[in-house]
């Protein structure tokens, strides 16, 4: 924004102050001033001005130079627009300078705060003009405008009103947004701008200013300064950078800095815009002497050469017609032939040049270095139709650069080894020399600087022809290198006045030291008084062995210099010596606090890398946002995996999933009262988005600007949730897991007695109701104890089996043919009403599994589906083949890869709730009246299946009725076909003798009156030793061996490895009252024979007898 300077029409007294240092254009502004009508009031600098000019009487107009010594006219202008000098801030400047000239400059003007701008020398008619112009209020000032892009208002507004008092107008943005629209609406003359801003980065609105308004100096702004940060910036058109914390005061003295250096910079381009004509007409000569300097080949794609120009031929030292038609690398060593091709190959038409450094091994032995730029010219078909590459000679460059760094490391090297301190890489020795010289000619004397040892380190300076002849000889030269290392090593107090132990000539000396280390000697003479006698240098001619003559002529000519002279002259060497030791102390210290430096930053990237790997390396999102605006400031690498590459406003959102403050972790649980952080609060989030589990933990910490921010780190615990549901579920599996092993050690424990007794029970029963006839009143009430008592003994199978605990004896079966003829059984069971289907799966595999169970898991499950149906319906009955691999058993939890015989049982019954489905495998648990059921079917069928290694799966739905799936492993064994021999058909008793044991005496009463009753001769025993004595005894052969497996003595497996001994071809049938789990802990089960479980029919007890004296296998 432009402000208007209303100066009114000055009085015939009003002064202007007029400022250069050079009297010549002083007199001759003067001179143009007062043509003007103003009084002036001449100053030779910027200083004396501001001294001189009185607060009280402000001048009319200010004229002044740009450069000049001391304050220039950039700090000047400042100064005078500042609010140190506001008597003077509103007094117009008119810039007068011999740099500049034409119409540019007025944007120099504008850079200064200045009403004008014009070239010396001026003519009197436009100055005048241009004064007036000035006076009359009619040419506006434009004040310098400066744009702060700043998220921080305190930031901001400090640096607002530091630039404010300094003369500047100043906006303030607090978003990139905000920043880029004002930009868009006014011209700024600078900027500075924060990198970490809520919106964005700040080099991303650097790359904007500088796209659209190139004049306008930036300086960043940062909290977090890094080298390959700030070499960014500068790569992208910054004027400066600043770390945070700063001073304010420094920020303005930066930017008036950078835009005077940048108004240097339109220098070139003042001269290119006069001279243009000029460089149009000479361009083809101009272009000519580039190639000249610069070293230019083209070459084919397969690298021989088509042209060379003259500084390439001077290079390698080869003429035009050695080099064209030879390939490019000849020239090159062949380890670097297949990166030259790789590099060639890489060009594209999206990226045609390249840029990169060779060396060259010289035939004198030493390197050269090139610095070339390859570029692919393409043919209209986008083929690369030629290379061209144009090389700098980069050697002395390369030079300097390996002389900097040895005397750097020189430099760094203690001050108490002073061998590694030299003169060399404390001073450049070409200003050291003329320093010397100067001196040399200044006071008339000769003078050297010699390391310690007394050889030299510069030419020496006024040396006479006296000493030159002296120490032509071997001997006078050593004794002038002794004599002037005695000088440098005497004066340790100071400087030193001694004869020369060489030619007898006045000398001096002082030490250069650096902190206290003598590194050099500054040594002065060949001088003589008018007393010396010429005889004693005819004797030392004579000594060292120079012409006599010939030394005393040059004697004769050594400058004559009093004592008292010579003394001041040394004087002032020891104060040039003193002030060389001082800034040699000044250079190391400066060289060691920049490696220093230097190692600070390369240890503090290397932290903050470190850093950055550590965070980068957790598998967990590690975050840090602003504690006000909730902005992303960092987010490591697992956090952008999760949350995208955002950053800023939308980086916090992808990782929240909601913008703003966060509703768990607000500030007030981070910061306390005292603005201090007050500790970390956790939480567990769920994350619905992505379905995942987080534990987030959140601080305040302090940021690199001094705010305190939030730090989250979030870790995924999806996993250790889904282990809780699954340890949860496992935890209810086993609990119910307990219950059933509860019930089956309860039914166990029980099972050997409750058998007996019920055994003693049905056997009395049944040889009662033998001796009776139905027409007797008994007759049907014994019958009805009959029933009772089996239901007891279904009812104890049913505990048993439901615990997976009962006894069996697995066969391989064919499971439809077993299915099958049960049917008849079944369809009286379920009723006429209801239609039974049978649907037999095809070329089903058999399964081992024993025939009663499978009976128990049809029945059971047929009487469920019957009272599932009210008023007839549908029972399907079906068997078929599954086969599960990894993955689809994965569905059903118990379920083992392999392949099943699957068994379903169907209704369109009533179906069941999700509630009911879920409990239908609890003991007792039941939806039947208390007369119906014990709840004990499906709980039964399931410890089946699973004594069998099967599963089970059911569907149903309220109104839609329930499918059973019932799935047995398939066994890779055939079903076996039933003996005609062995199947059980009754038949009468042929007189065999058998061996009855039983500890029960009841039951073995009942026994053996069952088997006299069907003809069979029995040996009853009640204990293993009577059995022994009763086998030992009898004169006969023993057919069959029936006795109970768990006994007091032995048990009934070890009773009959007894007996065969005494009876080799004795069968064995097997029985018990206990459970199967019983049987097993003391190792009873599949040890050979046949097996009855009590209770017992006399029909299942006929059967089992008849079934194991016909097999032929055992015994």
């Amino acid at each position: 924004m432009e402000q208007d300077s209303k100066h009114s029409e000055p009085p015939a007294s009003a002064q202007a102050v007029v400022v250069n240092d050079s009297p010549t254009q002083l007199r001759v502004l003067a001179k143009l001033v007062e043509t003007a009508g103003l009084q002036p009031m001449v100053y030779e600098g910027a200083e004396a001005a501001l001294k001189g000019m009185d607060p009280s009487r402000p001048p009319a107009l200010i004229v002044t130079d740009v450069h000049m010594p001391g304050i220039d006219g950039w700090r000047f202008c400042r100064l005078l627009r500042s609010a140190d000098y506001a008597a003077f801030s509103e007094v117009p400047i008119l810039v007068v300078s011999a740099t500049f000239s034409g119409d540019e400059p007025s944007h120099i003007a504008a850079d200064l705060g200045a009403e004008a701008f014009l070239g010396f020398p001026v003519a009197e008619e436009r100055f005048v003009a241009q004064v007036q112009t000035i006076l009359h209020g009619s040419k506006a000032r434009s004040l310098p405008r400066l744009l702060i892009v700043e998220d921080s208002r305190t930031y901001a507004g400090l640096i607002q009103r530091t630039f404010a008092g300094e003369g500047y107008q100043v906006d303030v943005a607090r978003t990139a947004k905000e920043a880029a629209e004002a930009f868009s609406k006014t011209v700024y003359d600078a900027a500075a701008i924060d990198y970490h801003l809520p919106d964005g980065k700040g080099d991303v609105l650097l790359d904007r200013f500088q796209a659209e308004h190139p004049d306008c100096v930036c300086i960043m702004m940062t909290g977090d300064l890094h080298p390959e940060l700030s070499l960014d910036w500068m790569k992208r058109g910054a004027a400066a950078y600043v770390a945070k914390p700063f001073d304010p005061r420094y920020l303005v003295e930066l930017c008036v800095r950078a835009r005077r250096e940048r108004a240097l910079m339109r220098v070139p381009k003042l001269l290119e815009q006069r001279t243009e004509e000029l460089q149009r007409s000479e361009e083809r000569l101009a272009s000519v002497l580039q190639m000249q300097q610069e070293i230019i080949c083209r070459y084919q794609p397969d690298t021989t050469l088509t042209f060379v120009n003259p500084a390439y031929c001077r290079f390698f030292g080869k003429t035009e017609a050695e080099l064209v038609g030879t390939s490019i690398l000849g020239l090159l060593p062949e380890a670097q032939h297949a990166g030259v091709r790789e590099g060639l190959l890489r060009l594209t038409a999206a990226s045609p040049a390249r840029t990169y450094e060779v060396s060259y091994a010289r035939p004198d032995g030493t390197t050269a270095w090139v610095e070339w730029k390859d570029e692919a010219l393409f043919d209209a078909e986008g083929g690369v139709q030629e290379y061209q590459s144009v090389g700098r000679d980069m050697t002395e460059r390369k030079r300097i650069e390996e002389a900097l760094d040895r005397r750097m490391m020189a430099l760094i090297q203690p001050l108490d080894n002073p061998a590694g301190i030299e003169m060399e890489a404390l001073f450049n020795l070409n200003d050291l020399q003329r320093l010397q010289d100067e001196f040399a000619v200044a006071t008339g004397v000769a003078s050297v600087i010699t390391r310690v040892d007394g050889s030299p380190v510069t030419r020496p300076s006024g040396f006479t022809r006296f000493c030159t002849l002296i120490r032509s000889t071997e001997a006078g030269r050593k004794n002038c290198l002794y004599s002037d290392a005695a000088l440098g090593g005497a004066g340790a107090d100071g400087m030193v006045i001694q004869m020369c132990r060489s030619g007898g000539l006045w000398d001096s000396g002082a030490r250069i030291t650096v902190g206290g280390r003598h590194i050099a000697n500054w040594i002065i003479g060949q001088v003589r008084d008018e007393t010396m006698p010429e005889e004693k240098i005819r004797a030392y001619a004579r000594e060292v062995g120079v012409g006599e003559e010939e030394l005393i002529e040059a004697f004769r000519d050594v400058p004559v210099m009093p004592r008292e002279q010579f003394d001041r002259v040394a004087r002032m060497l020891e104060a040039l010596a003193s002030q060389l030791s001082n800034s040699a102390y000044q250079n190391v210290q400066q060289a060691r606090f920049i490696n220093d430096l230097k190692r600070a930053e390369e240890q503090l990237l290397v932290s903050t890398e470190r850093l950055a790997t550590v965070m980068d390396s957790m598998d967990a999102i590690v975050s840090i946002a602003d504690m006000e605006t909730h902005d992303l400031l960092f987010l490591n690498e697992y956090g952008r995996k999760v949350c995208g590459e955002q950053e800023g406003t939308d980086g916090w959102r992808a990782m929240q999933g909601l913008g703003g403050a966060d509703p768990v972790c607000t500030k007030d649980m981070l910061v306390g009262a005292d603005g201090k952080p007050s500790g970390p609060y956790h939480w567990e989030h769920e994350d619905t988005v992505n379905d995942r589990f987080y534990e987030v933990r959140v601080c305040a910490v302090e940021w690199t600007d001094g705010r305190l921010v939030r730090m989250g780190v979030a870790t995924d615990i999806t996993d250790r949730k889904q282990a809780e549901v699954e340890r949860e579920r496992l935890e209810a599996k086993l609990l119910q897991a307990q219950k059933l092993e509860s019930i089956g050690q309860l039914a166990g424990g029980v099972a050997h007695d409750f058998n007996n007794m019920l055994g003693v029970i049905l056997g009395y029963t049944e040889l009662a109701l033998g001796q009776l006839t139905p027409a007797q009143p008994l007759y049907e009430e014994l019958q009805e104890i009959h029933k009772a008592a089996e239901r007891t003994a279904a009812l104890t199978r049913q505990l048993l089996g439901f615990a997976r605990k009962q006894t069996i004896v697995p066969r391989v079966l064919d499971l439809n043919e077993t299915v099958e003829g049960m049917l008849q059984m079944i369809g009286h069971m379920i009723g006429e009403d209801i239609d039974l289907e049978w649907q037999p799966g095809e070329q089903l595999g058999a399964v081992k599994m024993d025939p009663s169970q499978i009976e128990q898991i049809l029945v059971s499950l047929c009487i469920n589906s019957r009272d599932a149906l009210s008023g007839g319906g549908r029972i399907s009955i079906e068997t078929s083949e599954a086969t599960f691999d990894e993955e689809s058993s994965g569905v059903h939890e118990e379920a083992e890869p392999g392949t099943y015989a699957r068994l379903t049982v169907q209704d369109n019954g009533c179906g069941m709730d999700p509630e009911t489905l879920s409990r239908i495998f609890e003991p007792f648990f039941t939806t039947k009246d208390i007369s119906q059921g014990a709840g004990l079917g499906l709980p039964t069928v399931y410890g089946i299946v699973r004594q069998n290694n099967g599963f089970v799966h059911v569907e149903s739905e309220p109104g839609k009725g329930t499918s059973v799936h019932v799935y047995m492993p398939i066994h890779a064994a055939k079903a076996a076909a039933e003996s005609g021999e062995g199947g059980g058909a009754a038949r009468p008793a042929l007189n065999e003798t058998i061996l009855l044991v039983e500890d029960d005496a009841s039951l073995l009463t009942m026994t053996t009156s069952m088997l006299e009753r069907r003809g069979y001769r029995v040996l009853a025993a009640n204990s293993p030793g009577a059995a022994l004595q009763l086998a030992i005894g009898h004169p006969g052969e023993i057919d069959l061996l029936m006795t109970d497996m768990i006994m007091p003595e032995m048990s009934g497996h070890d009773l009959a490895q007894k007996l065969k001994t005494i009876q080799p071809g004795l069968k064995q049938l097997f029985m018990s009252g206990h459970s199967d789990a019983a049987l097993a802990q003391r190792g009873m089960l599949n040890e050979g024979g046949h097996f009855i479980q009590k209770p017992f029919s006399m029909k299942e007890l006929v059967n089992s007898i008849i079934e194991t004296l016909n097999d032929r296998s055992r015994g």
